[in-house]
């Protein structure tokens, strides 16, 4: 037996059809051999009545004013709506349509994982692109990528590329471009830390899929605070306190400046970080 719908009617003197709306608002309807009738309480056998169109219940003599029937209508039970527990879950007609109804991953959904092999379903980001089997795609060509494809086409930082890698304009649809044998760059994430999309208060605003920064910065006169350095001068071609050379004349002027010091290399500016890999799903 599977569930039950359950009905309830308030009979009129001398009723003996019950279809329709019952008092709970729901329209009678049930499979003909398995429906269940109750009177006051009591279970009727089916010479009791009649229950053979589906929508309506007849008994062989009305009933009384005071009377409350109870039917309940049970859903046919087939073992081929099952699931063997020997198949964990391999028998589900479409895996995609079972993870969308109970709301688990969409395509273009991503998650974190130590893995190194991705499971199935589920593709590594890895800076390439994704397409169909003729599309040379080289992160994933495959059918399977149409879905996933679909879900990031719109978004704009994203290139769109024809089967040679080089980039083109968008066509007419996600369907258009992906029947063409097009690919589509996904966002680079290899090395990279996750940030937010969109514009924070008083910071620049970010498009979804892009990326920028970098791991570090050569410092430049222009990028420091505007300011001098006071020092003496010293006619004679040398300011020697102690018998230290610390600068020398600036030519023509008398001017003295400080030697050169430092070797000009960039800043490491890499936060302390964590590496995972990144899975997205078909």
């Amino acid at each position: 037996m599977g569930r039950a719908a359950r009905f309830q009617f308030a009979a009129t003197a001398a009723q003996t059809t019950f279809s329709g709306v019952d008092q709970n608002g729901l329209t009678l309807a049930y499979t003909p051999g398995y429906v269940e009738v109750i009177l006051n309480g009591v279970w009727l056998p089916p010479s009791d009545y009649t229950a053979g169109d589906g929508s309506s219940i007849v008994f062989g003599s009305g009933l009384a004013a005071t009377d409350v029937v109870y039917i309940y209508a049970l859903s046919v039970f087939s073992a081929a709506d099952t699931f063997s527990k020997a198949q964990n879950g391999a028998d589900i007609q479409s895996i995609k349509a079972f993870l969308a109804n109970i709301s688990a991953w969409d395509p273009g959904d991503c998650k974190l994982t130590f893995r190194t092999v991705p499971r199935t379903g589920w593709f590594f980001c890895d800076d390439g692109s994704i397409g169909n089997v003729a599309s040379s795609a080289t992160t994933r060509a495959n059918a399977d990528t149409s879905d996933c494809f679909a879900a990031l086409y719109d978004i704009s930082a994203l290139v769109v590329q024809d089967s040679n890698g080089t980039p083109v304009a968008r066509g007419v649809s996600a369907v258009a471009d992906y029947a063409a044998n097009r690919r589509l760059v996904i966002p680079k994430m290899l090395g990279r830390s996750i940030a937010i999309a969109g514009a924070g208060s008083g910071m620049t605003a970010r498009l979804l899929g892009a990326n920028a920064g970098a791991e570090t910065e050569t410092p430049t006169i222009a990028k420091t605070a505007s300011h001098d350095h006071q020092s003496p001068t010293d006619p004679g071609g040398a300011y020697t306190p102690g018998g230290s050379v610390y600068g020398v004349v600036y030519p023509g002027t008398g001017a003295y400046r400080t030697s050169l010091t430092g070797g000009g290399n960039p800043l490491n500016i890499l936060d302390p970080s964590i590496y995972l890999n990144i899975a997205m799903k078909l």
